[in-house]
């Protein structure tokens, strides 16, 4: 009750949010076709287009930063959507939805840029082993946790995508405490960019169910 007295009282409150909403589902839906051609492309072999990963951070932000609350909302209506591109496209507008949110110092578009390629690398890992659903092995799940180094190696001679974006793709899986793969980068080897990443990548396959086998 109480929020719909706040309504009534602010009838413009939620105005941002129905002024971009369509347009910035306009923009996801783009970047998800994007970003399947782009996934598609690099598990076909064919280089990573990072002009046209880089040209979706750029629109996404635009939108993010006209109203957060409408890119979040799409991002909760695709809970259900699994698919790696979808994911790509989540954890980019989280990043960049926290990151402008909090005045973030660094290259927001490298941010972003690093977020949406943060698993280019899971399309040299086979897909069976991808959608498996059960407790990996030893074998398999090592397997599994060279996807941010391949990530890194696919990107490594594109002059689009910044060390910055480079060392999120690689670092994505670190952990503070040294607990993550595939280095065991710890502490302040990890940048914050690569822990915000982190934690919207955390986030986004536990709200979809995305790789539960994997976590």
């Amino acid at each position: 009750a109480k929020s719909n007295d706040r309504a009534s009282a602010n009838p413009s409150a939620f105005a941002p949010v129905a002024e971009e909403f369509e347009t910035a589902r306009s923009i996801h839906d783009q970047a998800m076709t994007l970003a399947q051609s782009i996934f598609d492309g690099a598990r076909g072999g064919r280089p990573v287009n990072c002009s046209a990963a880089k040209a979706i951070v750029a629109d996404l932000l635009g939108s993010v930063i006209r109203s957060p609350d409408a890119n979040l909302l799409l991002v909760q209506m695709r809970r259900y959507d699994k698919g790696l591109f979808a994911h790509a496209v989540n954890v980019c507008v989280l990043s960049l939805i926290v990151a402008s949110g909090e005045d973030f110092d660094a290259d927001i578009v490298s941010l972003g840029l690093g977020a949406l390629l943060h698993d280019i690398g899971e399309t040299r890992i086979p897909r069976q082993l991808l959608r498996n659903t059960g407790v990996l092995n030893d074998t398999e799940r090592r397997l599994f946790e060279q996807h941010p180094r391949l990530g890194g190696m696919l990107l490594a001679q594109s002059e689009v995508v910044s060390q910055a974006a480079r060392q999120i793709v690689r670092d994505h899986h670190e952990r503070i405490d040294g607990s993550g793969y595939p280095n065991h980068v710890a502490g302040d080897g990890l940048s914050l960019a690569c822990q915000l990443v982190a934690i919207a990548d955390m986030y986004d396959e536990m709200f979809t169910g995305r790789n539960q086998a994997m976590l």
